[in-house]
């Protein structure tokens, strides 16, 4: 077997485990979300006393946002809406999201991880398919 059948063996191998690793990450983060317990985690006031009734729609019970991640990025998009103030997306999903959310946002930041290095390894073996 010559060194490039080698050097492409071993590219299609790893390409094959990082396609399987974003399946199996992208499952995480689904299950992660459908776990969220934002309607639970943020209460109308808070155990220090801060009001959050604004966040409430009116009669019922429940946050009008569906999981802490659509909070936070509402909430991102109204406290940047001024230029000279202004947080990061992860500072607010810190302060405003349950532990579900947060590693669903790691999780996400992984799975970008591993296709960047999926497309860097497909570069790969175009590279050397183009020598062929």
């Amino acid at each position: 077997m010559s060194n490039t059948d080698q050097k492409l063996r071993k590219l299609a191998k790893r390409h094959a485990e990082i396609s399987s690793n974003i399946t199996s990450t992208s499952k995480e983060i689904k299950d992660e979300i459908e776990l969220c317990d934002g309607g639970e985690y943020i209460k109308p006031e808070s155990e220090s006393g801060t009001d959050f009734g604004f966040l409430f729609d009116g009669t019922s019970a429940l946050p009008p946002y569906a999981t802490c991640l659509n909070y936070t990025y509402e909430t991102f998009k109204d406290f940047n809406s001024n230029p000279y103030d202004g947080y990061e997306y992860d500072e607010l999903l810190q302060m405003y999201g349950c532990e579900h959310c947060q590693k669903a946002r790691q999780l996400k930041k992984d799975v970008g991880k591993l296709k960047q290095e999926r497309g860097r390894i497909h570069s790969a073996m175009t590279q050397i398919g183009k020598t062929l």
